[in-house]
């Protein structure tokens, strides 16, 4: 019991070891096994959402020949529903199309446009940091249904704000994401999605002030992002590359020193062939440690705790890190609450490889809210969405040919095979083998947003 109780504490605000004696990043190999390991633990937990969102980053507006890229910095690609085939980031939502753009705002804020849209439809532009905090999100929920314009600008950035401006928005780095998602009824509905996506408008201040643009910011030597290096002591060299584009906050010393015992620190070189093998064993099974603290953390993590601001997270580093981990662009809660299935009604692990799962939801026990619900289905490890004979990857409030049984119930079948063609019309197909299951509420009504709302029974079919 002593062992569980210190996990807890761990995942619930991270102890950082002392660092009281700087040890610089050549002295790493004289550092015991045992405090590498404790280092890197906390290294990773903390660090985590800047390695992934550089990732993405790299990805969608740098890697010209990635299928993700979305035309370079400052410029929105629209999409329409989400498919297998998508794999820019892990757990897409398939009910609201996205729209991405990554702001370069080193030389001067840049400013967001959001049309007016009709008034049943959700819509909303989420800007997230480098470090995984949500700012803002105009749109629905936060400013109603008229558009309106906002400036994205810089930690550092301390012009004045024209008139005309809604509020402005800044994190802590110079590069942010911004993810605007355009409620979409159905295929049919597309059009009409389409036209709202062209009504996002991306326009550097100097341009709407229209005045001389300011000095272009220096050229940047992009270090490539290696799929699979998250996993592996190589991540650390993102993090030293990253850091620089950020704005420390006071409240991270702690960590921040932490890490620089490694020599994980700004602009510095992450050069493990000079570590000993016994140095990178000890980061190895660091590493190893904050992976076993997220399997433990994800049984009873809470969206509404992972997917928000610096202000409400504060140093709740394990949280942060696994709403990217789990759902990198997460929505706050007010605006979408995510709730997962993780083991049947009999209290084992859901696995569809050898085995069929009934959820039922009885007459007005669906999840209350404003906008819709859904659940969609994704494949685990990667957590993205899962191909099927259908193409079919979620099912919800909006599907059409979604039944009701003669009692007011619905019965949602989840399966990696048709459960047969007069069930069919309620059947969300699975992977073979252990899928991950999401249940998003737009709009959620009080029950979900202070979780008394609970989810129906996964049951296992006979």
């Amino acid at each position: 019991m002593k062992t569980k109780f210190l996990s807890i504490a761990l995942l619930t605000g991270i102890l950082f070891v002392s660092c009281k004696t700087e040890t610089k990043k050549d002295d790493i190999n004289s550092l015991s096994p045992e405090r590498i390991q404790a280092l890197t633990t906390q290294a990773y937990i903390f660090s985590y959402p800047l390695i992934m969102n550089y990732a993405t980053m790299y990805k969608q507006a740098i890697d010209d020949a990635s299928p993700s890229y979305v035309g370079g910095f400052d410029v929105f690609r629209h999409y329409g529903f989400y498919t297998s085939d998508n794999k820019d980031i892990v757990s897409p939502n398939n009910d609201t199309p996205y729209s991405w753009a990554w702001l370069d705002l080193r030389s001067e804020p840049w400013v967001l446009t959001m049309p007016a849209i009709d008034a049943e439809r959700y819509y909303t532009a989420q800007i997230d940091d480098m470090w995984g905090f949500v700012l803002d999100s105009p749109g629905s929920v936060l400013d109603g249904q008229e558009g309106g314009t906002y400036l994205v600008a810089s930690p550092e950035w301390n012009g004045t704000v024209p008139e005309g401006i809604r509020r402005v928005i800044r994190g802590e780095s110079q590069f942010v994401g911004v993810l605007a998602r355009t409620g979409a009824n159905s295929p049919e509905d597309l059009p009409n999605v389409q036209k709202i996506q062209a009504g996002y408008k991306l326009m550097p201040l100097h341009e709407y002030l229209n005045q001389p643009a300011p000095e272009v910011a220096k050229k940047i030597d992009w270090i490539p992002f290696v799929n699979g290096d998250e996993n592996t002591i190589a991540a650390f060299k993102y993090v030293n590359f990253a850091l620089p584009f950020t704005l420390p906050d006071a409240q991270d010393k702690p960590a921040l020193d932490s890490m620089a015992v490694l020599g994980i620190t700004p602009g510095m070189p992450w050069d493990t062939t000079t570590f000993t093998n016994a140095t990178k064993a000890a980061i190895r099974a660091g590493i190893a440690d904050a992976e076993k603290q997220f399997a433990s953390y994800r049984l009873h993590a809470k969206s509404g705790n992972l997917f928000n601001t610096r202000k409400a997270i504060k140093t709740d580093y394990m949280a942060r890190t696994f709403g990217v981990l789990e759902g990198i662009f997460g929505n706050y809660a007010s605006q979408a609450t995510y709730i997962s299935w993780h083991e049947d009604s009999d209290g084992n692990p859901i696995n569809t490889a050898n085995a069929s799962y009934k959820v039922t939801f009885k007459k007005g026990e669906t999840p209350p809210a404003k906008y819709f619900w859904s659940i969609t289905m994704y494949n685990l490890p990667g957590r993205f969405l899962v191909a099927n004979p259908i193409d079919r990857y979620s099912i919800g409030s909006r599907s059409k040919q979604l039944k009701t049984n003669p009692n007011g119930s619905i019965d949602i079948y989840i399966s990696k095979t048709s459960p047969g063609k007069a069930l069919e019309s309620n059947w969300l197909p699975a992977p073979d083998g252990e899928p991950f299951i999401i249940m998003r509420v737009y709009g959620p009504g009080q029950s979900v947003l202070d979780g008394t709302y609970k989810l129906p029974p996964m049951v296992k079919m006979k």
